[in-house]
């Protein structure tokens, strides 16, 4: 049975549970509750035991005449809101029209504010009542304005409690890691010893592990072979089961074996020691950056696994025929039987839609000359932008300097002033803010945008030239992935990349590559195919001018949002002087 399904039968299982209980409470007249015993971890043991917790629930209820229909157990944390189970509890509270919960204490039911401000939510609107048997006190809708004042005073102390712990065991963390004591469970090879307060080498399972170690360092497996090698070898991992890959490359890759150790992304020299040296650490580590996917040489390399998506969105796997020939198959929906298609095809297709992207040398040159102009007039249109910005910011300094004398001459009240004051600074902050997008750096914009058309253009030379290995890495570099649509190929390039090969701006690409052949097969040279940014473009040119807007603009939000001078990347805003670029004759728009 899969996990999910599992899921719904304890969840089948629990709805029927609860409807039978209400059921009961109902023929027994009273009232039905649930009731929550919760511990931070297994090892807790402070009075505060979880079967403790349960005995002393059923008890309230059945002094208070409520029918508990359900207990909720669980071991979790208080500390952040998201609870799995806490609020699980109180959405079939409200599923169910269950009004009573029963707590031990607030510090059992919360400490943060968010699942504090949920509660007392359900108290307002829902009319719950949250019981603290402990001090057999109960929040209600009728709760005085102390009681709510006690109890998120109470939170706040619950939450104050969590941070000093959490606080206390980082301290203490850091302190260990100093003095060269790996924070945390022993790994697997050794154990702790708290009189020396050092870790020690296992001699139960030192000699297996040596002889993992010792084995892998021959250099004479991958790491898939390893791990059959291993396991043949009856050699077992820390729970008694077989290896894996994965538990495998874990085991090999952790540096505390070799003496240093990492705790919060900085490494520390430990006290214990090693089974290797760190000389040879770092040799393994090089074998398993170029190895790792532990390849045998009679397998095959299946080049494209990880980028090929079917048009209905299904991933293609590769699939070896005859022990020679390489295939991508699936299981297409849109097709009755399984989709086979061989892996030179393939790059046959990605070649094709190589050779479309590619920027010729004169419309590469065309493309930065129409940006270049577009970024140099916004440019100006900024520089204009950021002084109105500091005429107004002026204005509103001498607005404020005349409310202060209208105040002091007793024509207005504090309260006036204040209110305005306020008004005054949320204008000059805003402002402030749209000055500060104003301040792009377009010289540079100009030179990323100069270096993305010459890789267009000559990159795609490269690509066709290269093998299928390194046409691979290419993509990996410039791409997401690949979507095969029956004998075509779409690729999804990266940022900023796919800035410059949208298909707007590639079909516009195809229309003046033709002209410009036409133009030179017919003998002349015809200005009104070249893009400008004039305003009295023909149709064709205006499409131009549209897609390089289009692209300027994108390639600006991507150099705003990686810009390492940049202070907050959460938004980067409207770009400036966006609306205000040139504008095309609305005769001129391109169909569609």
């Amino acid at each position: 049975m899969s996990q999910s399904c599992k899921v719904m039968e304890e969840n089948r299982k629990l709805y029927k549970k609860i409807v039978e209980a209400i059921r009961e409470a109902q023929e027994l007249n009273k009232i039905p509750a649930f009731a929550y015993a919760r511990i931070s971890s297994d090892v807790q043991d402070d009075g505060n035991s979880r079967e403790n917790q349960e005995e002393n629930a059923r008890s309230y209820a059945t002094r208070n005449h409520l029918h508990l229909t359900q207990i909720f157990n669980v071991v979790e944390s208080a500390k952040n809101e998201g609870r799995k189970v806490f609020n699980q509890m109180l959405d079939l509270a409200l599923y169910f029209g269950i009004k009573n919960i029963i707590f031990k204490s607030s510090d059992r039911m919360s400490r943060n504010f968010p699942d504090l401000n949920r509660i007392e939510k359900l108290v307002d609107n829902q009319d719950f009542c949250i019981h603290f048997f402990q001090d057999r006190r109960i929040f209600s809708k009728d709760s005085t304005h102390t009681d709510r004042m006690y109890l998120g005073i109470e939170t706040t102390i619950n939450k104050h409690w969590s941070d000093k712990i959490s606080y206390d065991v980082r301290m203490a963390n850091k302190y260990k890691a100093l003095k060269g004591v790996a924070p945390g469970r022993a790994l697997f090879g050794y154990c702790y010893n708290k009189e020396k307060k050092q870790h020690e080498i296992d001699p139960a399972v030192e000699k297996d592990l040596r002889y993992i170690f010792d084995s892998f360092d021959t250099g004479d497996y991958s790491l898939k072979q390893f791990v059959r090698f291993i396991n043949k070898a009856g050699i077992t991992n820390r729970t008694g089961k077989k290896w894996t890959k994965g538990n495998m490359y874990s085991l090999l890759t952790k540096c505390f074996y070799a003496v240093e150790f990492l705790y919060q992304g900085e490494a520390y020299k430990g006290n214990h020691q090693p089974y290797f040296s760190k000389h040879r650490f770092e040799e393994r580590m090089k074998r398993l950056e170029s190895s790792y996917v532990g390849r045998t040489e009679n397998e095959p390399t299946f080049l494209l696994a990880k980028y090929l998506k079917c048009s209905c969105g299904l991933m293609m796997t590769g699939d070896l025929k005859k022990g020679t020939y390489i295939y991508y198959k699936h299981t297409c929906p849109n097709s009755p039987r399984q989709v086979y298609i061989p892996e030179k095809k393939i790059f046959e297709m990605l070649d094709s839609a190589v050779r479309e992207m590619r920027y010729s040398p004169d419309f590469a040159d065309r493309v930065k000359t129409v940006a270049k102009e577009i970024l140099e007039q916004r440019a100006e249109n900024n520089k204009k932008g950021k002084k109105d910005i500091a005429k107004s910011i002026l204005h509103i300094d001498e607005k404020k300097d005349k409310l202060i004398d209208l105040f002091m001459g007793g024509e207005i009240d504090r309260d006036s002033v204040k209110r305005k004051m306020d008004e005054y600074d949320r204008e000059a902050g805003l402002l402030l803010e749209r000055q500060k997008l104003l301040n792009s750096d377009y010289s540079k914009i100009i030179l990323e945008v100069m270096d993305l058309v010459d890789e267009l253009r000559d990159n795609p030379i490269k690509f066709l030239a290269e093998s299928y290995n390194k046409k691979t890495k290419l993509l990996g570099i410039m791409a997401d992935g690949v979507i095969i649509d029956n004998d075509v190929a779409q690729i999804l390039w990266k940022e900023p990349y796919k800035f410059l090969l949208k298909n707007e701006i590639l079909e516009f690409k195809s229309k003046y590559e033709k002209a410009k052949k036409k133009a030179l097969y017919e003998g002349s040279q015809n200005a009104n195919l070249l893009p400008r940014t004039d305003s009295r473009l023909p149709a064709q040119d205006c499409f131009a001018v549209l897609c390089l807007k289009y692209f300027i603009a994108s390639l600006e939000i991507f150099l705003r949002h990686f810009s390492p001078d940049r202070k907050s990347k959460k938004n980067p805003g409207f770009l400036p002087g966006f609306f205000s670029l040139p504008r095309t004759d609305s005769n001129c728009r391109p169909s569609g």
